[in-house]
């Protein structure tokens, strides 16, 4: 590890851990209503990703319309964010509603393996929707100097900064070279602040415990008067809206849509809700943390094309070690698989002796190739 002279090794660590638990924070928000579907439905949404890449369009576009940016009246700029969110939770809130209409609804009882395969489509019918979406914007502005004349430019959908940038550490009279703006911190916060809430909404509410109920057994939870299809709308509902808080929090943090990675951000989420425990918010939110710290480093000392590889390895590593993930007693909610979309009638006779230790070796061997790897590009950067 080499260390610029203007910034020692403690400082860049210390500003690499920022950048990750801010990283994180976004990561676990989207991951929270990930896990309260998947945890209701057993069944993977892989088009919850897009879901929240197509509301980041919505909340850049609103944002623009309104001519939100620093230096307008607070108040103002109170009241336009505030619209902007509830238009934004109110857009995943119904949009993930008419998904559950569409892929789960018509399937439920039927087949766990259908409403996979339709929420497929409709990640690829969001993805498009998005890119249409920004393609539709304003990509020029009258009187503006356009680079080529008679050809069109890419859309201009990055919205200007909205949230304090300021850095707090230096406000305070700390002297080291480490950025820690105000943004970075709104984040946390509310990162922290929807975890905590969704776990007392959980345990708290009629709603709340209706999902537990269905999530464990939606046969004795009908029998206790509970009606399923209700609660199921009702979770889609909850996590569309984390989904469209996702969503505020990324296109105001990073000033742009995330259109292109809607598929990729399912897959990290679902990582994320595994690792954190099926309907466990607050494990999601540490895993969430957690891998955004691991992939904050890995960019910078070994590169952004290794941190999806050491992703998985870290996610496999760490479910060898805590199989239920960081939430207490959902084994089952990670395990249960539907009788009539899998092929054997039995997937626990599946496992044998050799299976942990046959992990174990593929996990060693592809960190060793990765660790080689790395020291040859170590090599010839030094040479």
């Amino acid at each position: 590890m080499t260390c610029s002279a203007n910034a020692s090794c403690p400082e860049i660590l210390f500003q690499l851990l920022i950048i990750g638990l801010s990283n994180g924070a976004i990561i676990a928000l989207n991951a929270i209503g990930f896990t309260l579907i998947y945890g209701i439905t057993q069944t993977i949404n892989l088009a919850h990703g897009d879901l929240f890449a197509l509301t980041s369009v919505v909340v850049t576009t609103l944002v623009t319309q309104l001519g939100l940016r620093n230096g307008l009246s607070p108040w103002l700029l109170i009241g336009g964010l505030l619209l902007t969110l509830g238009a934004s939770m109110t857009f995943g809130w119904w949009l993930s509603v008419g998904l559950e209409r569409a892929a789960f609804a018509p399937f439920r009882n039927k087949s766990r393996l259908a409403p996979l395969i339709a929420t497929m489509g409709i990640s690829f019918i969001l993805y498009q929707a998005a890119l249409i979406w920004r393609l539709l914007l304003p990509n020029w502005r009258p009187g503006e100097h356009r680079s080529v004349p008679g050809i069109p430019e890419f859309p201009r959908d990055s919205i200007p900064e909205v949230l304090p940038s300021f850095d707090l550490l230096h406000s305070l009279g700390v002297k080291a070279q480490v950025l820690f703006t105000l943004k970075d911190l709104l984040v946390l916060l509310l990162a922290v602040a929807g975890a905590f809430s969704m776990r007392w909404f959980l345990q708290r509410t009629k709603t709340g415990k209706a999902i537990r109920a269905c999530s464990e057994s939606p046969a004795l939870a009908r029998l206790c008067g509970i009606n399923p299809d209700v609660t199921i709308r009702r979770t889609f509902a909850v996590g569309g809206g984390l989904a469209g808080l996702a969503a505020f929090v990324f296109a105001l943090y990073y000033t742009h849509p995330f259109t292109q990675h809607g598929a990729q951000s399912s897959l990290v989420a679902f990582a994320v809700a595994i690792l954190g425990g099926i309907g466990n918010p607050i494990g999601a939110l540490a895993s969430g943390l957690l891998f955004g710290i691991f992939a904050a480093f890995s960019d910078y000392f070994l590169g952004g094309q290794w941190t999806p590889a050491l992703l998985q390895l870290l996610l496999i590593v760490l479910l060898l070690v805590r199989p239920a993930g960081f939430g207490q007693g959902h084994e089952d909610a990670v395990t249960q698989t539907a009788q009539r979309d899998v092929m054997t009638a039995n997937p626990g006779a599946l496992r044998t002796r050799y299976a942990q230790p046959l992990v174990w070796s593929l996990f060693a061997l592809g960190l060793l190739i990765h660790c080689w790897m790395a020291l040859c590009i170590c090599i010839g950067r030094r040479q």
